[in-house]
């Protein structure tokens, strides 16, 4: 479709997917009402604003603080004029395609925020959703060993349990290492002592979270009781594993209609849920199921729009407080917490897990994660810089085959030693190169093809020329393929099956399973792998490569996010001034989602 006329000059600020979004609405317009020029424009531009708005992640975009700027090749980028926002919402008002109560029309302008009519409904389905979870008390039966005299400091394991019994929703929010897993088998257990019938579903967004959740799962059941580990839970699956896909639908099989039949649903890394699928999962529950949210409200938001779970957490402020009611019922059951006398019952139902168990007081990593999440960028560097830390080192050098190969070329000789494709996918994980960005000399596509070039140069790779794959190849699927049971961010390795003849292995839901290489769908090289990329993965090693110069995507959050991918060590390749940005530049996406949860 041609760009219309009157967004012509526009044109540089948006993507062609959002042009031909207005170019439609535009139609559509012309069709039902006068062509007033003014009105044209003032359509079209809130249109593709929208549009790109929700492709950048943000839920909807706020008239009033909307600006354009032009990007033609070649030149210095421009502002451009959009409508004041008085006459602009008006004209937005009058429109055929606009809406301003409900989502029967393309857009919805709800006071100074545009949204895609979809994304008005998910974020007011969600709101409502929520609040009448969290609003439901469903007090069960309290286990024996809970019960703990009050102390000085206050154990948020134990008030996650019983957070979790007295209310329908629990959303636990907690770094690396806080114990989230041991606390969500406390609370299975204690749910399942107060009634063994009870179904229990635990999900994940990944594959590989799914299975990462699953093992963990199963060796924190392992202290529990030999009477209550036959009644845990021992298996977790993927989102939409558990929704049901439908073949070429955006919908699940699982909705309101047909609820899924779980009693308690679990779902981990519940910060890569953007705002389309935790609609979907709510609307999935049956009226009296309880939904346990795990997560850290600190990492990356989902890749797609919202920010689901940081718009939960921030109900409740970094020192948790809970209303009087609430923390009476904790303080019967020896734990004391403070209190806010305008707390609400989703306030009360988030609980923000603190100490860390994995990274001791002298871990580089802890204090290094700490400082980044604080925005303080002269800990940053101090902790970078101290040489008192095995577990975290700084390089300044610039990304290189120097930089890449000692750590590269020990690890995946590992990798090619293996006996097994099991042994094979296990080394592999042990070590990841992690980049900021996709493109340019540290970005993930150069990064890829220099480690491919590395590894074969030092005889680790036997590459044939005939062949699109060879031994040792790792790889990353970028498509969602219904037929194969792949997903796009599925990460396995080709390696010879008994026969000799390649096949593609990877791990899913807790297993390994395997794929010719000639049903695979669309892939890339996987040496490397963008920082998002990596959520719901740990790395025993991590050499993260941030680039040479500040860059809009890289942000304390990513910072974050990358260095807690590593569980024993991480060295970072990044310069002091792209430190000091990433640190200071917080991710800060359009949405009402928090104003909606907050409202009575």
């Amino acid at each position: 479709m041609p760009i219309p006329t009157v967004l012509q000059p526009y044109s540089h600020a948006f993507g062609d997917t959002s042009l031909r979004f207005a170019g439609q609405l535009l139609q559509e317009f012309s069709a039902d009402s006068p062509t007033d020029e003014s009105d044209v424009l003032a359509l079209g531009l809130a249109a593709a604003l929208a549009c790109e708005a929700q492709q950048e992640g943000h839920v909807c975009v706020d008239l009033s603080l909307a600006k354009l700027i032009s990007r033609p090749p070649g030149v210095a980028p421009s502002p451009l004029t959009v409508p004041a926002i008085d006459q602009w919402k008006q004209a937005l008002r009058t429109s055929p395609v606009v809406s301003t109560s409900n989502n029967d029309k393309p857009l919805v302008l709800d006071g100074n925020r545009l949204y895609l009519g979809r994304y008005w409904f998910y974020e007011n389905f969600i709101a409502s959703r929520l609040k009448a979870l969290a609003a439901v008390s469903d007090t069960t039966q309290v286990s024996a060993h809970l019960l703990s005299e009050s102390t000085a400091e206050t154990d948020w394991q134990k008030v996650a349990v019983m957070v979790a019994l007295r209310r329908r929703l629990t959303v636990i929010s907690g770094g690396p290492g806080t114990g989230k897993t041991t606390t969500l088998v406390n609370i299975l257990a204690a749910l399942k002592t107060a009634d063994h019938k009870l179904v229990i579903s635990m999900a994940a967004p990944t594959g590989k979270a799914a299975g990462r959740m699953q093992e963990a799962v199963q060796a924190a059941v392992g202290t529990l009781s030999p009477e209550l580990q036959p009644l845990m839970p021992n298996t977790a699956v993927t989102l939409h594993r558990l929704l049901g896909v439908k073949y070429g639908s955006i919908y699940f099989r699982h909705n309101h209609q047909q609820p899924l039949s779980a009693d308690v649903v679990v779902m981990d890394e519940a910060s890569m849920i953007d705002l389309a699928m935790m609609a979907k999962l709510l609307d999935a529950l049956k009226p009296t199921a309880r939904l346990i949210l795990l997560g850290d409200r600190d990492q990356l938001a989902s890749v797609e729009a919202g920010s689901v779970l940081g718009d939960i957490c921030s109900m409740q402020g970094r020192v948790a407080a809970y209303s009087p009611g609430q923390a009476e019922g904790l303080q019967q059951a020896g734990m004391s917490v403070p209190v806010d006398a305008n707390a609400t019952a989703l306030a009360d139902s988030i609980v923000a897990l603190q100490k860390s168990y994995r990274f001791a007081d002298t871990s580089g990593i802890g204090r290094l994660a700490n400082a980044i999440n604080r925005g303080d960028k002269s800990a940053v560097k101090s902790v970078l810089t101290a040489g008192d830390y095995d577990d975290v080192h700084w390089l300044t050098a610039d990304v290189s085959a120097e930089l890449i190969k000692p750590m590269l070329v020990v690890h995946w000789r590992r990798v090619m030693q293996s006996a097994s494709a099991a042994e094979a996918l296990a080394a592999m994980n042990e070590f990841r190169l992690l980049t900021a960005v996709r493109e340019g000399p540290r970005g993930v596509l150069q990064v890829n093809t220099l480690a491919e070039q590395l590894l074969r140069r030092a005889k680790l790779l036997d590459i044939p020329l005939d062949s699109e794959h060879y031994q040792g190849q790792p790889l990353m699927i970028t498509r969602n393929d219904s037929v194969s049971g792949l997903a796009n961010g599925d990460v396995g390795i080709v390696w010879p099956c008994d026969n000799g003849s390649l096949r593609f292995y990877y791990e899913s839901e807790g297993a390994v399973r395997s794929l010719s290489t000639a049903r695979l769908p669309d892939f890339s090289l996987v040496f490397a792998m963008t920082v998002h990329k990596s959520q719901g993965s740990e790395f025993n090693e991590v050499l993260l490569i941030m680039p040479d110069r500040p860059s809009p995507v890289v942000t304390r959050e990513l910072f974050y996010t990358a260095i807690t991918r590593a569980k024993q060590r991480v060295s970072v390749a990044v310069s002091g001034q792209v430190i000091d940005v990433a640190v200071t530049t917080t991710v800060q996406r359009s949405s009402g989602l928090a104003e909606r949860l907050s409202s009575d």
